[in-house]
């Protein structure tokens, strides 16, 4: 990977997790992890290490309906139990948690345009099973939805989401379904979460037609 990186990262994003215990201490070891490659290797002669700024809250409208924005900070305020069927429990704390990893997306997209590197990576990133109503599989806000929308509608940028891991990427597919905007998930079609949409049939419909 030639050229520049930024890497926006800081301890309280490494810290931050929506999983349930024991998987959030699983998760938490993949910065560790990263951090000792880059160390034992070359490229962190190239990476410049960048704080994240926290994202204002109007910018989670680009991609989640305000109610559920109030319902994210709702159960914020209360502190107990899931904010979804059982998967991502509720903490007190959650909302600003989320700003910050939506701000950290935010601040990579900013660099971006920028132009002053190559690669940014928030390793943070990518929420991709948070729907435009809803949290889904320890996702609360849809980071990558989100700045994708907003560069679309400020530059009008040609954009390509692409999404390799296991799941499918259904939250980012259905709030960017009828946008102009390329979106490929590689994904299993099997039991694992998220397998249960992804078809290739499912290509876009409106101005998405074709872009999914």
């Amino acid at each position: 990977m030639p050229g520049r990186v930024a890497l926006v990262i800081d301890d309280r994003l490494t810290a931050i997790s929506f999983a349930p215990h024991p998987l959030k201490s699983k998760l938490m070891k993949r910065y560790k992890i990263l951090m000792e490659l880059l160390e034992k290797t070359s490229l962190i002669e190239r990476v410049d290490f960048v704080k994240p700024e926290v994202a204002n809250e109007i910018i989670l409208r680009e991609a989640h309906h305000l109610d559920y924005i109030d319902f994210i900070k709702m159960a914020n305020a209360i502190g107990i139990g899931y904010v979804d069927k059982g998967e991502t429990p509720i903490y007190r704390g959650m909302f600003e948690d989320s700003l910050y990893i939506v701000g950290a997306t935010m601040t990579a997209g900013s660099i971006v345009v920028s132009g002053k590197y190559d690669h940014v990576f928030n390793p943070n990133g990518g929420h991709c099973h948070a729907k435009y109503l809803c949290a889904s599989n320890y996702n609360i806000f849809n980071d990558v939805a989100i700045l994708a929308k907003t560069l679309f509608r400020k530059y009008k940028w040609r954009i390509l989401i692409l999404d390799i891991s296991g799941t499918h990427a259904d939250g980012t597919q259905e709030i960017l379904y009828s946008d102009p905007i390329l979106k490929i998930s590689i994904h299993r079609r099997d039991r694992i979460y998220g397998s249960a949409r992804g078809g290739f049939y499912e290509i876009g419909d409106g101005r998405g037609y074709g872009y999914n």
